[in-house]
């Protein structure tokens, strides 16, 4: 009779216990220490293994890489090499080049350093704004994406380095709109510490991927109308507005701008109505569930429980979401969406009256909490993975050293799409090494030219990092003018790239490349003859 009625009297009390965990206020050096230690062990995770596993996408990675090696070669972005995407993707693998050395590896770096600055600006702007509890899921949601090992959406064992430059975005687009659409609450003590870091989110946008940019001026503005903490600093939040357009229309820029156009006017950009279409529904569940979000946001509202920014913050996250979605290469994961979360909970924890019980109001962190555990499964089954190597075909030679891809060592001919490329790869780079001399300047035409960084040799100038066959060509002389050597795949990686090549540059190939060797799988055109090995 007692125990029951310990029990009941002992059951009401789980709310306010439950309430008091989820107010604990932030400090933001128990912040830094709690989400840290997992942002550590992601980055552990990725680093320590002794080779680096890439099960799809291989020459994505390699597309990174050779832009990397361009920058680490003293060319610049958009003028000696042409990519719709920002260059801070290849700068991060360049930088890392001077600290590892060129070695695929490098890539790695690049991520641990994206993490650290995701990391640190997430934890900028939710120390200030959420409790605790909410603070450090909102920081490794944000961060975490960094160093994952797969592309947003994909499954988790599908070990892909990827469109990194996607992952970033999304990191930081959300620490922004929690910047801009939730007020601290400590005051006006950190609106400078705020101005800085957007400031900062902004700019790594525009040089990570310019549609995160536009869709980050475009949160900007709309908190400038509704947000009365970006309101009360506009001064500065307008000053930052116009250096950031200043920045994006200086001349300096023009050929950044002029490769994204190129992409998004040919057919590369996914600019049709249709696409934004399919994208909605072929996310159904998940846009019910950010609709959800935004009626419940409007509803708020319209009990005096919110202010307006509430729900236009949420269907800026909800729609802006969705666009950045349409134009991925990416089939799920409308990452900002879920920053509705993040803006409900804010709102339900700041009322004096309790709309929802503590239980539902912690609900509102699932998503969030799947999203990070689903990284933390990925992270641990790639380094399982990557940490033998015996499963997997490993590049012994060339600055490929150490890459594993899908496939048992000693077999016949690798059948896997990626496989078989890093078997090319190796075997061009074979051709050239035994000359026993510097290969001079080689230009692949295919897709990627990813043979330069393999052998550590400079890489000529004027080609598309990514070879799109629906963009307009190049010019020969512009594409071929500095290089030495010329290979042809045996096959092409697409029929268009090697229609491309028969009808715009066989006549320049001809006059200009007249020394030809055959392989099984590469056409090697030079313009003089080829040294042969003593």
């Amino acid at each position: 009779m007692n125990g029951a009625v310990e029990r009941a009297v002992g059951a009401p009390r789980l709310g306010p216990r439950l309430a008091a965990v989820l107010g604990v206020e932030t400090r933001p050096a128990t912040l830094v220490l709690i989400a840290g230690i997992p942002a550590l062990i992601a980055a552990w995770a990725v680093w320590s293994t002794e080779t680096m596993l890439s099960r799809y996408g291989v020459m994505d990675l390699l597309f990174n890489l050779a832009g990397g090696w361009h920058i680490a070669n003293g060319q610049a972005a958009h003028d000696g090499f042409h990519e719709a995407v920002g260059q801070l993707n290849f700068l991060l693998t360049a930088i890392a080049f001077q600290v590892v050395g060129p070695s695929v590896r490098a890539f790695l770096v690049g991520e641990i350093i994206m993490l650290a600055l995701l990391f640190a600006t997430a934890c900028v702007a939710a120390a200030p704004r959420l409790p605790l509890v909410a603070a450090v899921v909102f920081v490794l949601f944000n961060a975490l994406p960094a160093v994952m090992p797969t592309n947003i959406g994909d499954p988790l064992d599908v070990y892909s380095f990827a469109m990194s430059y996607n992952r970033y975005g999304w990191g930081a687009i959300g620490t922004l709109c929690l910047i801009l659409f939730v007020p601290p609450r400590q005051g006006p003590a950190v609106r400078r510490l705020d101005i800085a870091t957007g400031a900062a989110l902004l700019v790594a946008m525009f040089y990570i991927k310019l549609t995160y940019f536009m869709v980050g001026v475009a949160g900007l503005v709309l908190a400038l109308a509704v947000s009365d903490h970006v309101r009360a600093a506009r001064a500065g939040w307008i000053a930052v507005l116009i250096a950031l357009l200043a920045n994006a229309i200086a001349p300096y820029s023009h050929g950044y701008l002029a490769d994204f156009l190129l992409a998004a006017t040919s057919g590369f950009g996914k600019t049709e109505p249709a696409n934004l279409l399919r994208v909605i529904f072929n996310n159904g569940i998940e846009c019910a569930l950010y609709g959800a979000g935004v009626i419940l946001a409007l509803q708020l509202w319209r009990n005096g429980r919110a202010p307006a920014r509430l729900p236009a913050a949420a269907l800026f996250a909800f729609a802006g979401g969705l666009a950045l979605l349409s134009q991925n290469t990416q089939h799920h994961g409308a990452q900002l969406g879920l920053s509705i979360a993040f803006l409900l909970y804010d709102a339900l924890s700041r009322s004096a009256r309790p709309v929802l019980p503590p239980a539902l109001q912690a609900a509102l962190l699932l998503a969030p909490l799947m999203s990070i555990g689903g990284i933390a499964i990925g992270l641990a089954g790639y380094h399982v993975s990557a940490g033998r190597p015996a499963n997997h075909h490993v590049v012994d030679r060339t600055q490929l050293r150490g890459l594993a891809v899908p496939g048992n060592p000693g077999g016949s001919y690798p059948s896997n799409r990626d496989t078989r490329y890093v078997a090319m790869l190796i075997e061009a780079a074979d051709l050239f090494a035994a000359a026993g001399e510097p290969p001079g300047r080689i230009e692949l035409l295919d897709r990627i030219n990813p043979l330069p960084f393999v052998l550590g040799a400079p890489p000529p100038r004027g080609r598309d990092l990514w070879w799109e066959p629906s963009m307009p060509p190049r010019p020969a002389e512009t594409l071929l003018g500095d290089a030495d050597h010329v290979l042809l795949p045996k096959p092409f990686t697409t029929p268009e790239v090697e229609r491309l090549v028969a009808t715009q540059y066989a006549d320049y190939l001809a006059r200009h490349f007249p020394y030809r060797r055959e392989t099984a799988h590469w056409t090697v055109l030079s313009r003089r003859p080829p040294v042969r090995p003593s």
